[in-house]
């Protein structure tokens, strides 16, 4: 809104520090029930962490990362802020040692509870009274060196014996919001995890929009992928159509056989492209 834009604040307490906008940020959190969200976090908590529970931990993680801190260590500089601990309610912030027990207390049921928490939340955020003409989500996958802690990891082939992990995440890519994610052990390739990824999508996306469209890099490329997209074509469950194009690098041998395909077998597909067929075997 344009008021929202015109919006000016200040804040008349010297002790705010250089966060003094927090409260305005975190108020808005309150209003989207971020700790009710992840109040039931699978983790078992040690007796000395329970002042803290596990909703408002992810809360102030989620302050301190849009205040700016890079890493978990860096709570230790900011944990007795008044401006940080006023915006969240607390004397004292968490410290770094009380985050990592966190973390190593976590399991596949604690990430399978927040990975299902994160489609709940991005459902409910995505509500809006005006419905969007196009959605765009850009899903990317990249490996990642890892030279420390390693386990989980696999040594690829690719990347001269090192020991990496598969980072996999979809994207809207005007906003940037996260809406899947997964870290694979190793050289995985996700193509298989393809279905799965394009079912939560639509159920995430679909009722928003009218048309969807998911972008792939080439990590994608494989022929299950494309029967995956076919076969929610023909399932009547699926309310859409499920159309997809492939890009391809354009060597000499495929201009040679598009250029053969006769006049008469290219369709008009919209205002500005024409379609025609034909077989084409890639080698790479």
């Amino acid at each position: 809104p344009e008021s929202l834009r015109t919006l000016h604040y200040s804040c008349d307490q010297d002790d705010l520090t250089a966060f003094a906008g927090m409260p305005l940020f975190m108020q808005w959190s309150y209003a989207l029930g971020l700790a009710d969200w992840l109040a039931g976090v699978p983790v078992v908590q040690e007796r000395s962490d329970v002042r803290y529970s596990p909703g408002k931990k992810c809360e102030v993680l989620i302050l301190g990362f849009v205040a700016g801190l890079e890493r978990v260590a860096h709570f230790d500089d900011v944990k007795d802020d008044p401006g940080l601990c006023a915006a969240v309610g607390l004397e004292r912030l968490p410290d770094q040692s009380t985050f990592s027990r966190f973390f190593a207390a976590a399991n596949a049921a604690t990430v399978a509870y927040l990975e299902a928490a994160n489609h709940r939340f991005s459902r409910s955020s995505l509500a809006s009274l005006k419905r969007q003409s196009r959605l765009l989500v850009d899903i990317d996958t990249r490996d990642m060196a890892v030279y420390g802690k390693q386990e989980g990891t696999v040594a690829s082939p690719r990347k001269d014996g090192d020991r990496i992990y598969t980072f996999e995440i979809a994207t809207l890519r005007n906003s940037r919001d996260m809406l899947l994610g997964d870290l694979m052990a190793g050289a995985t390739h996700p193509a298989p995890l393809f279905r799965q990824r394009l079912e939560t999508l639509l159920e995430q996306l679909a009722p928003l929009t009218d048309e969807l469209v998911l972008s792939a890099d080439a990590a994608w490329a494989a022929d299950y992928v494309m029967r995956a997209i076919e076969a929610a074509d023909a399932d009547p469950e699926v309310p859409c159509r499920c159309r997809y194009a492939m890009r391809a690098q354009m060597s000499a041998r495929l201009k040679h056989a598009i250029a053969a395909l006769p006049e008469d077998t290219w369709v008009r597909y919209d205002e500005v492209h024409e379609v025609a067929e034909l077989s084409h075997r890639f080698t790479e």
